[in-house]
């Protein structure tokens, strides 16, 4: 398998929470193993990349892995209100780049990084947590030992359900989007877009984040609508606020779904965290779950 069975810390979960986790504890001399079950970290891309200039200082991120705003405007299809800032206050993420680089950053304190890894289910032995089975590639799973696991698997917090930490949340809202190339794209202005036929209870975003690249999505709550079909219509209207879409290319999809039951109860027992998604970290009221969960994820490291 090429990786040690018995570590200190055993974060599930390879997104920033879990990478800040990991970095921390790896920082601190203790043997860290971080699992990502995709079989990339960063991807697939699945949040809409936008946050704080000031978020991605306080975390040292490199200014290559975002783009700032120099304005940013809320439209509704009869109203609209525009903010121009000196400094910038808002940027867009590469996502992608971003999460590979806190993996970077951990793997140099030490920190074991594991792709294409799905932690099952905890290992109880007497009566405590000792680990997490650990499914890797075609083989069967093998138990990591540890002597704490911290739960940052997004939205599932399936490992924090099986220590009764708390029992997940039921309420949820949705998230889609296209990444575009879009040459005629105001590259210095972000949109956010209110109005029922766009994103019922969320709303609908226009991101630029450099060269000729924009992200374009819609968030909406406690709904049960496909997200597409409210991305459809943003992208049929999104001539009507402002912004030229012609000559553009859609380049991928992302879809998420964020937690709004509101903070778990409990995030933290005896051998296991949660972070993030998985502690109900999230608000749909900012849709920023990045900002939300580095610094949880720093906090439980």
């Amino acid at each position: 398998m090429g990786f040690s069975k018995d570590v200190d810390v055993l974060v599930v979960g390879g997104g920033p929470a879990g990478l800040l986790a990991a970095e921390t504890t790896a920082s601190a001399g203790l043997s860290t193993l971080a699992l990502e079950r995709e079989s990339e970290i960063g991807d697939p891309v699945r949040p809409s990349g936008g946050t704080s200039v000031e978020t991605m200082r306080r975390f040292d991120i490199p200014g290559r892995f975002y783009h700032v705003w120099k304005r940013l405007r809320f439209c509704s299809l009869r109203e609209e209100a525009a903010f121009e800032f000196q400094e910038p206050v808002g940027c867009t993420i590469d996502v992608r780049g971003m999460y590979r680089h806190l993996a970077e950053r951990a793997s140099s304190k030490g920190a074991s990084i594991l792709t294409g890894a799905n932690a099952e289910s905890l290992i109880f032995e007497g009566g405590e947590i000792a680990g997490c089975n650990v499914k890797s590639g075609t083989s069967g799973p093998i138990g990591v030992r540890s002597k704490i696991v911290i739960d940052a698997n997004e939205h599932r917090a399936s490992l924090s359900q099986q220590a009764t930490l708390h029992a997940g949340s039921t309420r949820f809202g949705v998230g889609a989007g296209y990444d575009l190339s879009a040459p005629r794209c105001n590259q210095e202005e972000a949109l956010l877009i209110v109005g029922s036929r766009y994103a019922p209870a969320g709303y609908a975003w226009v991101f630029p984040w450099g060269e000729d690249r924009v992200r374009v999505g819609t968030l909406h709550s406690d709904s049960r609508a496909n997200p597409k079909d409210y991305l459809a219509d943003v992208m049929e209207d999104i001539h009507r606020f402002g912004v030229d879409l012609t000559e553009s290319e859609v380049r991928g999809y992302h879809f998420r779904l964020i937690p709004s039951s509101g903070l778990a109860p409990q995030f933290a027992g005896d051998r296991i965290m949660a972070v993030g998604d998985a502690a109900g970290q999230a608000t749909l009221v900012a849709g920023d779950g990045i900002r939300l969960s580095m610094q949880p994820g720093l906090m439980a490291g």
